[in-house]
């Protein structure tokens, strides 16, 4: 029987790890109190429930995207990068009253928009059927999702279990 590619082992523990980050990002909202302002670069105590419900969302496509990905089914990769474009926006205040970036985190929009990018491109390749672009591609959508989570997520880090600490090796 043959051996998965590294890649292929690479993308399933990545997705995993993105996966149950993003998970546990919907749990209970902070306290509008302790919520820093934008200026001080933390998101805003009333933004947060709007992000961890994106985040659900976007945590369904991502743990779906590492297997679609994974098994070369690119139509449904490029159909899930896209719902990932389609979603990733945050608008202006609607009555206009402030520039976005006195709202919402300078940092934070530049993540938006780069995991925007990487979607885009993951889409793209993806119709392209090239498994090493389509792997390159998730990766750095990824990597987007990464760099958001350790600045904007708030409480403990997620700990995972070693693979040493296992019952049972794996075969």
């Amino acid at each position: 029987m043959p051996r998965p590619s590294i890649d292929w082992i690479a993308m399933a523990s990545l997705g995993l790890l993105v996966g149950c980050a993003a998970k546990t990002a919907t749990g209970p909202a902070p306290q509008p109190s302790t919520a820093l302002s934008a200026d001080q670069g933390q998101l805003p105590g009333w933004l947060r429930p709007i992000v961890r419900t994106q985040m659900a969302r976007q945590w369904d496509y991502v743990n779906e995207l590492r297997w679609t990905a994974a098994s070369l089914e690119f139509d449904r990769t490029r159909e899930l990068a896209q719902k990932i474009v389609q979603e990733v926006h945050c608008g202006r205040p609607a009555d206009g009253s402030a520039p976005l970036n006195a709202v919402v985190p300078a940092r934070y929009l530049e993540l938006q928009e780069k995991l925007r990018e990487r979607a885009v491109k993951l889409s793209v390749v993806a119709g392209s059927g090239n498994t090493h672009e389509v792997a390159d591609a998730y990766h750095a959508m990824v990597d987007a999702c990464t760099r958001c989570h350790s600045a904007y997520r708030t409480g403990p880090p997620l700990e995972l279990p070693l693979i040493s600490a296992r019952a049972e090796p794996l075969p």
